[in-house]
Formats: C-alpha cells, structure tokens, sequence
C-alpha cells in the first residue's frame, strides 16, 4: 500500500531533462511521464485521462488513470515573482514533498509512494513544479471514508470497521511521534484508508492507514508530549463525531501503551488534556475560516459593480446576483411586505431566488439609515447587512442553527452609505416563540407537556452552543428564536445575529449573566415552568463536556 524503507532505499532515482524541464524519476516511470516538452499532462486533459481533483490558488491536483496504472500530479504554481523567489533559498514544494516523503518511508512511516518530481525554471526561477505519486485502488481519505462509505455497510461491520481505525490510527500516530515525525495538519482528510474487502455484504473487512499530503511535516528526535498532544488534539477535533467516547479511551489506551519512551500524564488527565486542546484547535480552525464568505472560491462568490457590492452563496443565479448588485431595491419592492422592526431601522419582504436552479422562498431584510449621521458614519464601517451575513456563515459553521444567508447587497453611495439588503433562506414552517406559546394553548395537556419539555431541551442546547462558540447572548431576547414543531421533536433556530457579538474573554460568571438576562426577558412565558427551566440549564451545560455539570449551582448563580 505504502511507501517502504527498502523502496527508498534500493531503487535509485533517474535525473532526467526535457525542454524546460528537470526531472527526477523512478526509471520505470520514464516513459509513463516523460513527453518532448516534458510532462504529458495537457494530453492526458485532451483525451479525458485526467481529471482535476482540487483547485487552489497555488496548487491544482489532477487525478490521472491510465490503462495500466493511476496517479496524481499535485501542480505548485508560483506565477509573481515574490513567490518564486522563495525557491532561491529554499527547494521547490514539489521537491521539499518529494523529500519528506522518501524520509518518511525510510523511518517505516506508512505513506504514498513517491514516483516523479519536475520543476520548470525560467531565469534561475522554478516558476512551476509537479510532485507525482501512485494512487491505490479501494483507497479513501479516511472523513470521506467515514461519511459517505462506512454507512453501505452492515452495523456489526461497521463497529468492526470503526474499531480497527481506532486501534490502527493509534499504532500509526505512536510510530510517527517515536519516528520524530510532526505534521502541521494532522486531521481525517490527511489520512488514506485502504480496505482489504471493499464488498459491502461481507462480514469483515481489514483496513490499513498511511499518511498523506506530507509538505508541512517535520523531522526532530521522539516527539515530546506537548507537540504529541497538539497533534492527537487537531485529529481528535474531526473524529469525535464518528468515534464514540469508547473507542476513543481504546484509541488512547493503545498510543500511551506504546509511547514507553516519553513521560506521559495518567490516561484520565491525557484525555482531558487533549479535549481541552482539541476546543481549541477547531476555534482556531473556525476562526481561520470566517473570511471565506467575503472571498471566491467554490462556496462563494464575490461580485463588484459601478453600482455597489454583492457576496453570494454559489447557487444563486447571475441574473439575480445582477439584479442585486445594480437594484436591490426593484427587488425589494416586488416582494410581499412581511413586518417591520419596532425601532423602524429594519423591515423586511418575502419574495422567491433561483437557489441551485430551484425556486426558494426567502426573506430579503433592508437595515436602513434612521438619520444623515448614521449614513455618513456608514460609509466608514461595515454595514449591518454585511455583520450578519458574515456572522450569520459563522454561526452555521459552529453547528448554531440560523436561516443560511443566500446574498447580501451594498448599493453604493456618493457621499453617504445607502440602505443593506440581506438574502435569508426562509425555514418553512417556523414561528417565533411568543407566536409559538400561543399555539401550544390549544393543544392537549399531555401534548403541550410534551412540547415543552422538548422545547426546554433545544432551548438549552442552542444557548450552550452559542456559548460554547464565544457568542454573547447580551443582546438575545425571545422575538430571535424560531421554533419549527416536527413529529419527533422541537427544534429551535436564532435569526438576526447581526446583533450578537462574538466576545474576547469568556468565563462562567459571563455566561451566568447572559442566561440570567435572558431569564428575565422570559419570566413573562407563564408555560414555562421551574421544571422546564431546570431542564433547559440541564441540557445548556451538556454542552460543556470539561466543566461541572452542577445545575444546582449553576441555577443558584443565575438566580444572584
């Protein structure tokens, strides 16, 4: 499956030149790669034999399958000269990838087989460079593995499955950390997956892991725990949700056992450690990401025009992003007039996108401009359509519930800031919560103790999320939260987070206090009983896995 020692070590490397082009190969890999201007890659893209697989700013990565064989290419562009000059003092990617990988394999680090690396120069300047390996049959990225194939086959395969990665992907990080390996980005997407018997009807399947795409990697002597941590840290952040909490003692239990040549905390103390860090990597990771909304790249879109600015989800049409952009307001005024906020600085209208070429009902908000200045101090600071929109992606991609914003528009103005649209997906079927007490009215008793208890429980679970992800809940009051009531249960969604921040600093009186104002703003929900209160803080401080889970206590700092 992987790269071995003695692949590095008995094969020797072929330096080859074609046009611009400096290779160094295997030598059977000669005549598989190597054209008369250099790389065959443009005629595998004209007779459909390669296909690109991700696309970046500096690096594209092609998939090629040929009769006999398939491969990668991984393509490092360095089109400014800024960027190329770093390959002046310090090798290529390509070749720094090339490297690693032959060093791995010579500390019998399970990892892709290296085949090729080529680098194009003009003026003393490697302008471009390909890194080639083999690919492997019935082989997967270990999350893409986990959400779209585990699920083909039987349950009792599937524990089984899941059970050997857990006791393979421990052997696999004790080696590489006794190695003296450390990857920069050691997470599910990073680890390749090879399964023995890929049927899904049959009873067990082996499963091997080795290591890829390996540029950020370092080599030192046996890693010490601290950097050991932050590695099982930033992959214990992506596997949680597969992993139950016992497979995850057994991943351990198997790392400290072979981890002999280090002083290592008990195994109790080692988890909580690296749950503690693993919060912090995927805030961290959360918080890297919270820009993309405002870039293109294959989620979003970015359009300018002499008429004003437009961010956009990737599914909505060309003719309403235009239309958007240019005239908001024609838009705005088509739509069927839904309510107006109490301060009249926001209204909004119900009107239908074109959304992945399907018809979507969404609610499109104008934040306007209550005096001159305001608009002028406007043109100085982000709109408020723009807050949410932003906010509104942050909040989703913390797993926060909120209607997803499809567009947001800024008309521009000469002098002073024009009125903000925002596109929101409407959520068929949701009320607000004071609508929502007035339907449970008129249900039966038992129902109605039902829903609320369900109701209690989403509640809490919302706000411990929130909380969890650093967002104050100063400024929450009841008319944000929208209730849809399905068969099984009460889910509960916030809508309008323009107004909730994102806080510095975080500590329990914080939170008590944010819940504490938020118990005031509800004391006028009769239905909502002390028992549903004692529920709701329940299932608030499930969200807190590292923390007491007093709720006496906690109840009792509230109520101070």
């Amino acid at each position: 499956m992987a790269a071995k020692n003695e692949s590095c070590e008995r094969v020797t490397s072929l330096k080859v030149k074609a046009g611009q082009m400096a290779w160094e190969l295997e030598p059977e890999c000669v005549p598989i790669l190597v054209g008369h201007d250099g790389l065959r890659l443009e005629q595998w893209l004209a007779a459909g034999q390669a296909q690109v697989v991700k696309h970046g700013a500096h690096r594209i990565v092609y998939r090629v399958d040929l009769p006999d064989r398939a491969f990668y290419v991984k393509h490092y562009q360095s089109p400014h000269f800024a960027r190329a000059s770093r390959n002046l003092v310090r090798a290529s990617a390509s070749r720094r990838e090339w490297r690693k990988v032959r060093e791995m394999a010579k500390r019998e680090i399970s990892t892709i087989r290296p085949l090729a690396v080529c680098e194009r120069s003009e003026r003393v300047l490697v302008r471009d460079s390909y890194f080639v390996s083999e690919a492997l049959t019935d082989s997967y990225p270990l999350d893409e593995f986990l959400a779209s194939h585990l699920p083909r086959w039987p349950n009792e395969t599937q524990a089984q499955i899941l059970r050997q990665i857990a006791q393979e992907g421990a052997r696999l990080c004790a080696r590489l950390h006794r190695a003296g390996v450390w990857h920069n980005d050691l997470h599910a997407g990073n680890i390749l997956l090879h399964v023995e018997s890929s049927a899904p009807d049959t009873s067990r399947a082996e499963v091997r892991l080795a290591l890829i795409d390996v540029p950020g990697v370092r080599f030192s002597g046996p890693l010490k725990w601290r950097r050991s941590r932050a590695n099982l840290a930033s992959l214990e952040a992506g596997l949680c949700k597969w992993f139950p909490l016992s497979l995850r003692w057994q991943f351990l239990k198997i790392y400290t056992s072979a981890r002999d040549d280090i002083t290592m905390p008990s195994i109790s103390q080692a988890a909580i450690e690296i749950k503690r860090a693993a919060i912090n990597h995927s805030h961290r990771v959360l918080r890297s990401r919270d820009r993309r909304c405002l870039r293109n790249n294959r989620d979003f879109r970015r359009l300018e025009t002499s008429h004003g600015r437009v961010y956009s989800f990737c599914g909505i049409a060309a003719a309403h992003l235009t239309a958007l952009a240019d005239h908001p307001e024609r838009l705005y005024r088509d739509g069927f007039r839904r309510r107006a906020d109490e301060e009249n600085d926001r209204d909004m209208v119900e009107t239908t996108l074109d959304v992945s070429g399907v018809k979507t009902q969404v609610l499109l908000t104008r934040y306007r401009y209550t005096n001159w200045f305001e608009a002028l101090l406007g043109r100085f600071r982000r709109s408020r359509a723009l807050v949410a929109w932003q906010r509104g992606h942050a909040l989703l991609a913390r797993g926060i519930e909120t209607p997803r914003p499809l567009a947001m528009s800024e008309p521009r103005g000469r002098w002073f800031a024009r009125d903000s649209y925002l596109a929101t997906q409407r959520i068929a079927g949701a009320v607000e919560l004071h609508e929502y007490a007035r339907q449970l009215a008129s249900k039966t008793t038992l129902l109605r103790a039902q829903r609320i208890r369900q109701l209690a429980q989403s509640v809490g679970a919302l706000m411990g999320r929130m909380h969890a992800a650093g967002l104050s809940l100063r400024h929450l009051n009841v008319d944000r939260l929208l209730v849809v009531e399905r068969p099984e249960g009460v889910d509960v969604s916030v809508a309008d987070v323009g107004g909730l921040p994102f806080r510095r600093r975080d500590s329990r009186t914080i939170r008590s206090r944010d819940l504490a104002r938020l118990t005031t703003a509800t004391n006028a929900l009769h239905w909502l009983s002390r028992t549903a209160r004692a529920r709701l803080l329940k299932s608030y401080l499930a969200q807190f896995p590292l923390e007491s889970r007093d709720w006496k206590r906690a109840w009792r700092q509230i109520a101070s």
